[in-house]
């Protein structure tokens, strides 16, 4: 058993417990034997200045493209091995891991992506949408601390911020 602190992306359902470690190898993880302990508060911030960098780390070279919906993006990807760095927006470690990208999956460029109406749409909102997952802390202490009294919806101050950038 291990004890820990839980955030799937969400930072009002994260929480702190006990979670089996042979439940977290079965489901893919791996002990990272290099670790070096820090306290909760150097985590957080290690964590917050890792997704600042990964935002601005803009050497995508590929999305993942997977019956003709955008799934996630890779980098460093070798076509013959069909192995790289993926990204898998529904499951988000907040950076890119190693691993085998499936023979059913594309790996389509931008160029590829916005010479398709549909999947130039999907695009756009999954870059807003990956923006705003990376950046959902400092936006949630930003409409707290004073944007809410300015704009009707959580969302439409978040756009407004993309847009901006």
């Amino acid at each position: 058993m291990a004890f820990g602190y839980a955030n799937l992306n969400d930072d009002q359902m994260a929480e702190w417990g006990y979670i089996s470690v042979e439940e977290l190898i079965d489901n893919g993880a791996s002990k990272d034997r290099s670790w070096k302990p820090v306290s909760f508060s150097d985590a957080q911030k290690i964590i917050k200045n890792y997704k600042r960098g990964f935002i601005r780390d803009k050497k995508v070279e590929g999305y993942l493209v997977d019956d003709g919906k955008i799934i996630g993006e890779a980098r460093r990807y070798n076509p013959h091995t069909r192995f790289g760095e993926v990204m898998f927006y529904e499951i988000d470690v907040f950076g890119f891991i190693s691993g085998y990208v499936n023979d059913k999956w594309n790996i389509l460029s931008k160029m590829d992506i916005m010479n398709d109406k549909t999947l130039a749409k999907q695009l756009k909102r999954t870059e807003y949408e990956n923006w705003k997952r990376h950046n959902i802390v400092e936006l949630n202490e930003r409409w707290d601390r004073y944007a809410c009294k300015k704009y009707d919806d959580f969302e439409s101050f978040c756009k407004r911020k993309y847009y901006k950038t």
